[in-house]
């Protein structure tokens, strides 16, 4: 039986197997399989669902069993305490009445899905929709750009040799043996097939190609079936040979088809995600003629890394215009729209939620096409798209393709999403610690992380376009979560909504301001919610009302009253045992009543921006607590504070006059990962210190050390109580993964020469201080320290700018130009808080290329050993050669030392080979590492701003372009520039003119090519951002390019441009104008869904 129930017999004894409440719950093998039906058979789905409500409602018990046990146990008399607990409770009956329920529901899910299964063995091997290189369509609209940069891609592929000229600034093609790949990426529904249809029958793409075939790849690749397609594609219809089933042969085949021939393979819907699948299946089509291209279409960056893809062409939806137009054809059919023009209004709000879906644009328009009256449009828009009928091909069971590939714990994670309404923005870290909580993903080894990293890569979630650490969901992405989750999930957006909330409704949130207090109680009805959200409840008091409310929910483990009007929280709040997250953030409450400690699995508590007065009593009971958001961090005046051994949160400790031991509460906190403050050292001796264990703390991130102020130049500040400082110190020696130590009220501090690189933040007052990551050499100075621990950024850290923070030129008085001029200045002095000299750039390229390159240092060490031990061994060899040559009695063993000495001689001359080439690639990688660190310090003025900014500043941010020549090659520069401005902001593009010859090229923006009139402001102000930065210090730009061309074999006086990537480091140059259209077809958008890619696609060094 698939899932299984265990309930001890006697509940009330204390058993380890109390938590073992169900072995297989809604993740595993039968749901999984039911799922795969649920939507084609409804009498699955009812099963599915009645199998998942008897498993939560296990859970439900079995946690609510283990939190009594659990609380019994710090009780006297904790056997007759659960005992009489369970007589009254009735949990005996509740355990068996829930088992039965399981066994039923999976009994019956099992046979269910058997009855089908058997049937479906014979059944073809494809269960996605066949396509081929026909267009459905006579006309395909809105794709006329990305259209013409897959054909260019297709007629120009870069090739490996290829250097100079504009081509070497493009980003070079990986090539599968020769092949070049492209992928055209985007999810269901988009337009990919279509856009690879259309540029399949280009007329100059046939005219290019000799040979061209179209596959369409099932689910699961199966390369000897995929290997017949393209020989049954390639000879137009006629398929293999009978019998010929060895993939060999029929590799042999395709090899002899494509030798010394221009092809074109598209591999249209493509899934598989394993290199070795993709690489066995286009083995033989190295033979192709060189310019030969595979074109991929695919859902994942997965499986464009699979395929071997570099060139990305990211597809969104199509323009407004374009997509009504489509629209509007399938939603009026032979109709004229003009004499409709209510259904026209509604339709146009419609089509705006769709978000540009072609998909969606068939499904929606075909269901109001089938009546063409106001009423039933107004329903049509009023719905979700998840409660339209939708056949095979609609844009939801497309999108459900997407889901099937993703493991169970990941699909949890998604539909969970669906209770968040349209277009909210929700943080990383928030969405994260509510999955934790739910119990979909564990806390440990950055789980959430890598799960929501997966969910962007596969197009499920979209980075926001200001922030990289906020997540918004496509609309219809909400919607399949929706269509997935709906006897689960419910998000409540309208009073008109509640009677749609299912009777099983687990996670439900309240997105409304005007829900009547009355039907706000009712909620209580839906006693099983495990989430409950409310977002905003403006101008109601919440209080009684919610005092209602949690009397009848008590399986909550999640409750959010984010802005409510809440003054104080409801003292029966303590009774939701099961409570794990606790957010009242931006509400009114000035006490939290003591009973919220009683929540003993409380892991998150947010009270961020709450007029509180101070911490509940007895905070410290909340043993689970790993979280506690506050505006000031937690301190240890609380009584007990090392029962918080799951706090990640930051934490100030202070150690009381005489109360030294104290510190030794820290010990077991071994979780903390951001910030701890130990205040008072002075109170505390050596051996107190190492009762902490500080060096088990290995999350912990910064950690300062301060003592008293009032010991700052103090004259009785003696050497001996410097020395025990220093002791204290050692004592409490931090983990080696410590990212920052500061030391804070002591006039100065002396450290073991041994040590040499610290993470540095300076300041011994209460005033902020500027943190930095540098080396740092032994000698006395204001509170410094240093940490035997290897850095990875070794740059001074600065704060990012903001994704929106303002650029302007000085702009000509007809508003429509700009003049961007460099700043001729003279370089200022070296000195504190200027340019960091050769040496030191040096020193930290160095350490960077130990960083990039781990091993390198230790083979080289491994070479220059083995070289000693064959030198010595040669030394050896001659001594016994030279005797045994001039003695024959000695002759006979001539030859063996004679062989051992060419081994070594061999040994000696092969590692002192390998040596030489790791040494003069250490050598090459400094220097380039070393170069780009000179840039980093290049220091630039945005738009007016007066005080200049480095170009380290820009990393994350943005994507540096240096344009560097006349004023009239930068002016020409600009006016090439032009027609992608918008895209080219969008890629976080900045452009930096350096005009060499001393003159101010005049930048004229015309803001009203192409662009709608509503809309001319916004986009003017976006082109006008892209060239607005001014380059200061311009001897210092000047030496610096001038480096670049001598190394490059590049005139001093050619004009040239540069391109950095997001981390700073150079992407690319070349002589000429930059190639602005290459750089907005290879460059990811830095929002939507793409972010978080830019390592992946943003260009090699």
């Amino acid at each position: 039986m698939g899932i299984q129930l265990h309930i001890p017999a006697y509940p009330w004894r204390r058993r380890r197997r109390r938590q073992t409440a169900l072995c297989a719950v809604p993740r595993h093998a039968l749901v999984e399989r039911g799922e795969q039906w649920r939507f084609t058979n409804p009498g699955i789905a009812d099963l599915l669902t009645q199998l998942k409500d008897a498993a939560y409602d296990a859970e439900d018990l079995a946690d609510e069993l283990a939190t009594n046990e659990k609380q019994s146990s710090q009780r006297l008399f904790p056997s007759v305490r659960s005992f009489l607990r369970g007589l009254v409770t009735g949990a005996a009956d509740r355990a068996r009445g829930v088992r039965s329920r399981l066994e039923y529901a999976s009994t019956d899910l099992e046979r269910a899905i058997a009855a089908l299964d058997a049937p479906c063995k014979a059944t073809a091997r494809r269960t996605l929709r066949e396509t081929s290189s026909f267009i459905g369509r006579s006309v395909v609209l809105g794709r006329d750009r990305e259209r013409e940069d897959v054909v260019r891609l297709l007629l120009n592929p870069v090739r490996p040799h290829n250097s100079g000229g504009d081509c070497s600034n493009a980003k070079r093609r990986k090539n599968r043996d020769g092949v070049a790949v492209l992928a055209i990426l985007g999810i269901g529904g988009v337009g990919k097939t279509t856009l690879a249809q259309v540029v399949y029958n280009d007329q100059r793409v046939q005219d290019h190609f000799d040979l061209r075939m179209w596959v369409c790849l099932p689910e699961s690749l199966d390369v000897t079936l995929a290997t017949k397609e393209i020989i049954e594609s390639s000879s137009k219809g006629a398929a293999a040979q009978p019998g010929l089933v060895n993939l060999d042969s029929l590799q042999m085949v395709v090899r002899d088809l494509v030798r010394s021939k221009r092809f074109l393979l598209v591999l249209d819907n493509a899934w598989c995600e394993d290199s070795l699948e993709f690489q066995t299946l286009v083995a033989p089509l190295k033979y192709g003629h060189p310019g030969s291209v595979i074109l991929v279409t695919c859902r994942s960056c997965k499986v464009a890394d699979a395929a071997g893809a570099a060139e990305l062409v990211c597809l969104d939806g199509l323009p407004e215009e374009a997509y009504w137009e489509l629209f509007e054809r399938y939603a009026f059919g032979d109709e004229d729209p003009a004499g409709h023009p209510e259904l026209v209004a509604i339709g146009k709000r419609i089509a705006h939620k769709l978000k540009g879906s072609p998909l969606a644009a068939k499904t929606v328009g075909g269901a109001l096409s089938s009546d063409m009256t106001a009423k039933h449009w107004s329903i049509v828009m009023e719905n979700g798209l998840w409660e339209l009928e939708q056949g095979a091909g609609g844009v939801l069971p497309a999108l459900r393709l997407s889901y099937q590939y993703l493991p169970a714990h990941r699909k949890q994670c998604f539909t969970f999403c669906a209770i968040f309404p349209k277009g909210r923005i929700f943080s990383k870290e928030t969405l994260i610690d509510m999955w934790v909580t739910e119990g979909f993903i564990s806390p440990q080894e950055d789980f959430g992380n890598k799960c929501l990293k997966e969910l962007l890569v596969r197009s499920f979630f979209q980075q926001h376009m200001f922030s990289d650490l906020c997540y918004v969901m496509h609309d219809l992405m909400s919607d399949l979560a929706q269509s997935l989750s709906i006897d689960e999930c419910f998000c409540l957006t309208d009073e008109k909504c509640l009677p749609k909330i299912p009777p099983t409704v687990r996670h439900l949130s309240v997105c409304t301001k005007h829900l009547e207090l009355g039907k706000f109680v009712e909620l209580g009805r839906y006693t099983k919610l495990r989430s409950l959200l409310i977002f905003g409840m403006l101008g109601q008091e919440l209080s009684y009302s919610l005092d209602n409310l949690l009397n009848k929910l008590s399986n909550i483990r999640l409750l959010v009253l984010w802005g409510c009007v809440i003054k104080e929280l409801p003292r029966n709040i303590g009774n939701l045992k099961l409570l794990r997250y606790l957010d009242v953030s931006y509400t009114k409450i000035q006490w939290l009543p003591d009973s919220i400690c009683q929540l003993s699995n409380l892991q998150i508590l947010n009270v961020l921006n709450v007029p509180l007065k101070n911490h509940p009593k007895g905070l410290a009971r909340l043993a689970n607590l790993r979280k506690y958001y506050t505006n000031e961090p937690i301190t240890s005046v609380m009584s007990n504070i090392s029962n918080l051994t799951s706090l990640e949160s930051s934490l100030v400790f202070e150690i009381p006059k005489g109360q030294g031991h104290r510190i030794a509460e820290l010990k077991d906190m071994t979780q903390l990962t951001e910030i701890l403050h130990v205040r008072n050292l002075e109170n505390i001796v050596k051996d107190d210190a190492l009762k902490a264990k500080m060096n088990t703390k290995a999350h912990l991130h910064r950690l300062i050390m301060e003592w008293s102020s009032s010991h700052v130049g103090d004259a009785e500040f003696s050497e001996a109580e410097r020395s025990k400082a220093s002791m204290i110190i050692e004592s409490l020696e931090p983990h080696s993964n410590l990212a920052s130590l500061k030391l804070k009220g002591k006039e100065r501090e002396s450290y073991p020469p041994s040590q040499r690189e610290a993470s540095v933040c300076a300041g011994s007052s209460s005033k902020p201080a500027v943190r930095k990551t540098m080396a740092v050499r032994p000698i006395p100075s204001p509170p410094t320290v240093s940490l035997s621990t290897p850095l990875l950024l070794l740059t001074p850290i600065s704060q990012k700018p903001s994704a929106s923070f303002p650029l302007s030129c000085s702009r000509s008085r007809a508003g429509r130009g700009a003049r961007c001029s460099a700043a001729d200045k003279r370089s200022p002095p070296a000195g504190p808080g200027n340019e960091v000299s050769g040496s030191s750039s040096s020193s930290i390229a160095k350490i960077r290329s130990e960083v990039l390159s781990p091993f390198r240092s230790l083979r080289m060490f491994f070479y220059l050993a083995f070289m000693a031990s064959a030198g010595l061994g040669s030394l050896i060899a001659l001594t016994q050669l030279i005797p045994a040559l001039g003695n024959p009695a000695r002759a006979a063993g001539a030859a063996e030392t004679l062989k051992g000495l060419g081994i070594d001689v061999a040994a000696v001359s092969v590692f002192a080979f390998l040596y030489s080439r790791d040494r003069k690639a250490s050598d090459a990688q400094v220097a380039r590492l070393t170069r780009e660190e000179n840039l980093s310090r290049l220091k630039m003025r945005v738009g007016d701003r007066v005080v200049p900014v480095a170009v380290s500043e820009l990393r994350g941010s943005a994507r540096l372009v240096i344009v560097a020549g006349p004023a009239e090659f930068v002016a020409e520069s600009f006016r090439r520039s032009k027609p992608f401005l918008k895209d080219l902001m969008e890629r976080g593009v900045l452009v930096l003119p350096f005009p060499t010859d001393g003159n101010t090229p005049a930048l004229e923006f015309d803001e009203s090519d192409d662009v709608e009139q509503e809309d001319e402001d916004e986009i003017g102000k976006k082109s006008r951002r892209l060239w607005q930065l001014t380059p200061v210090f311009t001897t210092e730009w000047a030496k610096w390019l001038d480096e670049q061309k001598k190394l490059a074999n590049v005139t001093p006086d050619s004009p040239v441009y540069l391109s950095l990537r997001l981390d700073g480091r150079v992407r690319g140059s070349g002589v000429g104008y930059p190639p602005w259209q290459a750089f907005v077809a290879q460059l990811p958008p830095v929002k939507g869904m793409w972010t978080g890619l830019f390592d992946g696609f943003d260009g090699r060094v």
